[in-house]
């Protein structure tokens, strides 16, 4: 019986597949420490490939949260930290991306004080190696309804996200 989140939508898992002579391999699961008996979904992975965010369903089934973890040695990914507060709140983050250069982090949050429904953040590693509290992208971006998904393009200049405010 395949596990299912509390709106009912089944439960992710991680795959990788590689890239030999133009053919890529059958994806397999990534398996521990990365994927679990709950939902684990994959929602960016750094310019570099070095580091990877995880959105992860709490126990209940109906929450969830944010977190990252780095490659290590061999290329195996290590276990999952959670996301500092300023992303991770008691409300709804399920996606996020990087910065080109990983000092900034964009995510989708239905938190209070927002233009209506899940807004777009964004968050600065400071000099101290600290997290800045995160910074709403204001009303050219967000809408009254939900605007999520985001993706910063290599160009380090468009963000693409989807949203249901926006034609």
């Amino acid at each position: 019986h395949p596990r299912r989140n509390g709106d009912g939508t089944f439960f992710e898992d991680i795959y990788v597949s590689f890239r030999d002579n133009g053919r890529w391999s059958v994806a397999q699961s990534v398996g521990l420490p990365l994927n679990t008996e709950t939902n684990d979904a994959c929602v960016a992975i750094s310019p570099d490939g070095q580091r990877m965010i995880v959105y992860r369903t709490a126990a209940d089934v109906a929450t969830g949260d944010l977190y990252m973890s780095t490659q290590g040695a061999g290329g195996r990914w290590l276990p999952l930290q959670k996301m500092p507060d300023q992303i991770n709140s008691q409300y709804i983050e399920t996606s996020a991306c990087f910065s080109n250069d990983t000092s900034e982090i964009f995510f989708s949050s239905d938190r209070p004080g927002g233009l209506g429904g899940k807004d777009l953040y964004r968050i600065r590693k400071l000099p101290n190696g600290h997290w800045s509290e995160p910074m709403n992208l204001g009303a050219e971006v967000n809408t009254p309804l939900d605007d999520d998904a985001p993706f910063l393009h290599p160009d380090g200049v468009t963000l693409y996200f989807s949203s249901k405010g926006h034609n």
